[in-house]
């Protein structure tokens, strides 16, 4: 690498555009001084990877992993495939998800990802169940093949479209959805 070579640089050669979200890559410490670095090129067009993140925590939140066991809770932790979150009483968390999108849960909310970007016909689904309290979704896609699913006790939500900010509360006996912009398809359980 050419002494001056910036980490942009580097990315344009390897063909991601100007406008792509590099948010998710991390350079540091990967291309040292006067280190050789080999550009290739590869047959598939690169993707980055689905996630799921704690951004933002106030109080308590109980992370229990797929197998169970209870996890150490931090911001800026990545949430896994199976993980399950309870936000408790006076307490608040807020996700970030993807690209663009974030969750935000409020107190006695509970969360558990069953999909984190698996991919069903060419879309990379994000599928997660919310078991009960009031939660705040913001989805945006930043590609035409992401899908977040929301499974509920009665029901489940797909968002289309470019994206949709809506709330969902699950209360025992009922689920109330407010849809405040964008698309968001409903089918009910019978």
């Amino acid at each position: 690498v050419v002494d001056g070579t910036t980490a942009y640089e580097i990315l344009q050669v390897a063909g991601v555009r100007p406008t792509s979200d590099l948010a998710a890559i991390n350079l540091s410490g990967q291309v040292e001084e006067d280190r050789p670095l080999n550009v290739g090129s590869s047959s598939a067009p690169a993707s980055l990877n689905s996630f799921v993140r704690l951004e933002f925590l106030l109080d308590q939140l109980t992370v229990l992993s797929a197998d169970g066991a209870s996890r150490n809770v931090g911001e800026g932790m990545e949430i896994n495939e199976g993980d399950r979150l309870i936000c408790e009483e006076n307490s608040q968390a807020e996700l970030s998800m993807n690209s663009f999108s974030r969750i935000d849960m409020d107190s006695y909310s509970e969360l558990e990802f069953d999909k984190i970007g698996e991919d069903r016909n060419g879309k990379r689904v994000t599928q997660l169940f919310q078991r009960a309290g009031l939660c705040w979704y913001q989805i945006v896609y930043a590609r035409k093949s992401e899908l977040v699913i929301v499974n509920t006790p009665l029901g489940m939500l797909t968002v289309g479209g470019k994206g949709a900010g809506f709330t969902v509360e699950v209360s025992y006996s009922e689920v109330t959805v407010s849809n405040r912009d964008g698309f968001v398809l409903i089918d009910r359980e019978e």
